[in-house]
């Protein structure tokens, strides 16, 4: 069955830490991942920017990994030249809005810039108001024809709920509780799931222990608990499903 970890990060994990996209590859092939999406971590304040991962982007293509744009409201004040988002073929945009503060203006911008390269929209979610999913609900019913990922499905409820009630809501599981993602899950979602773990943003909380064993963790369960068809659902159709047709060529 094939793995694709759909929320991978690259760069500069502390002051001290680059991360690499060969570096991902391998420590992803100890777990038999084939392939994934990945973008920089998000810095408090300013988001990613591609000028500075330039050269990070280029390595993670030639490793064979998709990539994903972090848009920071720097970019907004250029957003009328588009250009800039065909820099690379990007498979996702992506907003951090507990690390970046978006106006509904900001999000409503963002949000046609998606739709004009047709692209899906990935938004970091947490327990704040500033991202917690239900905040994303009124873009949901204005853009239907736009593909929202809920990275984290925070909060559970909120979450599923979106996606129960709206086709163009999709969630990815980092950091989603395992408990949370069996006891939501019904037959008219499963095909909006999206395997995602945030790796190695896991190396900033101590308590979740070894490494392999955390990741390895998250994959065996799915396996064990689902049925074949769903797990390669989750595991990785689902991803090719999204992403497969996604990419711009220039």
């Amino acid at each position: 069955m094939r793995i694709i970890d759909s929320h991978l990060h690259i760069g500069n994990l502390s002051d001290t830490e680059l991360v690499t996209p060969e570096q991902v590859k391998e420590d992803l092939a100890r777990f038999g991942v084939t392939g994934g999406l990945v973008m920089p971590f998000a810095m408090r304040g300013g988001g990613d920017n591609w000028e500075v991962h330039e050269q990070l982007y280029r390595t993670a293509l030639d490793a064979g990994f998709d990539i994903a744009l972090y848009v920071n409201t720097d970019m907004l004040q250029l957003s009328d030249d588009l250009s800039l988002y065909h820099h690379f073929p990007f498979n996702a945009l992506k907003i951090h809005p507990d690390a970046i503060t978006f106006s509904y203006y900001d999000i409503h911008r963002i949000c046609e810039i998606a739709l004009t390269l047709k692209l899906p929209l990935m938004i970091h979610t947490g327990a704040d108001d500033c991202c917690r999913s239900g905040r994303f609900e009124p873009f949901v019913k204005q853009y239907p024809k736009l593909t929202f990922v809920l990275c984290h499905a925070r909060p559970a409820e909120e979450a599923f709920q979106m996606m129960k009630r709206f086709e163009n809501v999709w969630i990815d599981t980092a950091f989603l509780s395992f408990g949370d993602l069996k006891s939501n899950l019904t037959p008219e979602i499963e095909d909006r799931i999206l395997f995602g773990t945030d790796f190695p943003a896991n190396r900033w909380f101590p308590h979740l222990g070894d490494e392999a064993r955390w990741y390895k963790g998250q994959i065996t369960n799915i396996k064990n608990t689902f049925s074949l068809k769903f797990a390669s659902k989750i595991l990785s159709e689902n991803y090719q499903k999204l992403y497969k047709t996604k990419i711009i060529h220039l």
